[in-house]
């Protein structure tokens, strides 16, 4: 995939690696295996032991079938055709305004959500042949399936008992088009957007400072309303710590099936755990316009979240703004009662609790008075940062009370 070995193209495969890397610490004391039902495609480079794959070789497994082309260029993008896009300049025009580490951070963050993209696609048509192409009339340097696994023959021989070998496909049918092209984390392609910015901003370290937090607006009218946000510079900001609060409140397993199994299971999960939030908030705001008639509670928490996850809101009409806007407050409100639910019981610590208020402080809205022209701090942002001196404040007595005994 590198014949003239360019140092972007390295720098793209090192991110891919790397995301598998993070997606395997994430995951590998929750989800050790998965099995080879689920992932049924029959063409990739390891092959399962005993009806499953370990963790590792169904990351590694996705990252190499997923991928026939690395093109740098002036875009990004994982077009689903197993392209892989990265814009190597995206950023140059920012770099008078941060830091060098901070840039670095950005393209960082752009090449792990891309081939994220790639790591969460699924291949679910069974039809006995190879899902791959050796060339593309508009990419140079695509290497198909049959060539990939040539390449690694050549280079590790039988060092693997469950590596596929070119003899085992020698009389597949490698077809013209993937089958990869509608394949969305979470059912649904604004929260795939999310989930995936998430992660990669994530695992680019760009949530460890807050300073370089940036305004990332999420409605224009009636209400100017923004967040502070780490990848502001992305379209996808103002939804993607919504992820955050999901994870914090959900099983790893259930996280790990919507990323990579196209299902609502994480959101399920949730619905099931906090329906009493959940129809909390949703029957103080039953009564408005933008609110539509749901029959269940998973319904209602999947129209929040995927109507929160509309990334064009600030380009779009002033009533699917209003939309967003409510969805988005809505959404805020559910996961606190949650956190306060979690807490109350016992099941976050102190120490844990605080370190969320705190980021989850950053990353609540702030909305725009016209007429005295400055930024007010929503009852949401309020609430974190209430909740953190609260917890800050008694640890500081308990430890003062502590010392005096």
């Amino acid at each position: 995939m590198n014949p003239n070995n360019s140092k972007d193209i390295n720098e793209i495969i090192d991110a891919l690696f790397y995301n598998v890397e993070r997606n395997y610490e994430e995951y590998c004391s929750t989800v050790p295996y998965v099995s080879a039902n689920r992932e049924q495609y029959n063409f990739h480079i390891l092959k399962p032991v005993n009806g499953r794959y370990s963790l590792l070789d169904f990351l590694l497994n996705r990252a190499i079938s997923n991928i026939d082309c690395i093109n740098p260029c002036d875009e990004n993008a994982y077009d689903h055709t197993k392209v892989l896009l990265i814009n190597t300049k995206r950023y140059e025009k920012e770099r008078s305004k941060y830091s060098e580490d901070f840039i670095k951070r950005q393209y960082q963050k752009s090449k792990l959500h891309e081939t994220g993209h790639a790591l969460h696609v699924w291949d679910t048509r069974q039809d006995n042949s190879i899902h791959s192409r050796n060339s593309s009339p508009w990419y140079s340097n695509f290497i198909g399936f049959k060539q990939k696994l040539q390449g690694f023959e050549q280079l590790l021989g039988f060092k693997y008992s469950n590596m596929l070998h070119s003899f085992e496909t020698q009389d597949a049918i490698q077809t013209q088009h993937p089958s990869v092209n509608t394949s969305y984390p979470f059912a649904n392609h604004n929260i795939d957007e999310a989930v995936t910015e998430y992660f990669a901003t994530k695992y680019s370290g760009l949530y460890e400072d807050t300073s370089n937090f940036g305004v990332s607006y999420v409605s224009t009218k009636p209400k100017i309303i923004a967040i502070a946000a780490p990848n502001h510079l992305n379209g996808y900001a103002h939804s993607s710590h919504f992820i955050y609060h999901l994870e914090n409140l959900v099983s790893k397993p259930a996280m790990f099936d919507s990323t990579f199994f196209e299902s609502d299971t994480a959101l399920r999960e949730f619905s099931a755990k906090y329906a009493s939030q959940i129809e909390q908030v949703w029957s103080m705001n039953s009564t408005s316009k933008e609110m539509p008639n749901c029959a269940d509670t998973f319904g209602k928490f999947n129209y929040l979240f995927q109507t929160a996850c509309n990334h064009n809101s600030t380009n779009s009409p002033e009533h699917i703004q209003r939309q967003t806007m409510a969805a988005h407050q809505l959404l805020d409100w559910i996961f606190i009662f949650a956190y306060k639910q979690e807490f109350d019981k016992g099941h976050i610590s102190n120490e844990r609790m605080m370190e969320i208020s705190k980021l989850s402080y950053s990353f609540s809205p702030i909305i725009y008075d016209s007429d005295k022209k400055e930024w007010n701090n929503s009852p949401i942002k309020n609430w974190y940062k209430d909740t953190y001196e609260i917890i800050k404040n008694s640890k500081g007595n308990e430890e003062q009370s502590t010392t005096g005994r």
